[in-house]
């Protein structure tokens, strides 16, 4: 009859004991296409050239500094709750993004885009001076232009 395996006899006296894994905690998991792009977000040294799109940074940026806009990823693309968000002004009551919290917004994004053009642009033309009294979809719109055209300077 066998009482321990070879492993456990190796072992013997004065060994060290089993490293236990510390029991995991339950988070709700975001979409894969959700996590992959706050991770770029967030990520701060290292990165090429644009590595996400304006809409996805913008959006994600606006869902990190104000707790009325979430989103989620459906069919590829972000959506934005609350409905319509695109259409708003940044200081709308659905967004709650005043000038002084814009500049956070845009720099977050900014970062997440890591384009030096683009970051020219948001200083120069969008935060000078600051005012949340744009409309978040024609942000966006402008910054992915510029993101498509190199040519294009500040």
């Amino acid at each position: 009859m066998k009482f321990g395996t070879k492993k456990s006899v190796d072992a013997g006296v004065g060994a060290k004991p089993a490293k236990k894994k510390a029991p995991s905690k339950a988070k709700a998991k975001a979409p894969a296409d959700v996590k992959k792009a706050r991770a770029t977000l967030t990520a701060m040294a290292g990165r090429e050239a644009a590595t996400i799109s304006a809409d996805t940074a913008v959006l994600l940026a606006l869902s990190d500094v104000t707790s009325l806009v979430t989103v989620s990823e459906a069919g590829g693309r972000l959506v934005p709750n609350p409905f319509g968000t695109r259409s708003m002004f940044f200081d709308d009551n659905a967004i709650g993004i005043d000038d002084g919290q814009l500049p956070l917004v845009l720099g977050r994004a900014s970062t997440a885009i890591n384009d030096a053009r683009v970051d020219a642009l948001i200083t120069k033309n969008l935060l000078s001076p600051p005012s949340a009294h744009l409309v978040i979809g024609d942000v966006i719109d402008i910054i992915q232009l510029w993101i498509d055209n190199p040519s294009l300077t500040a």
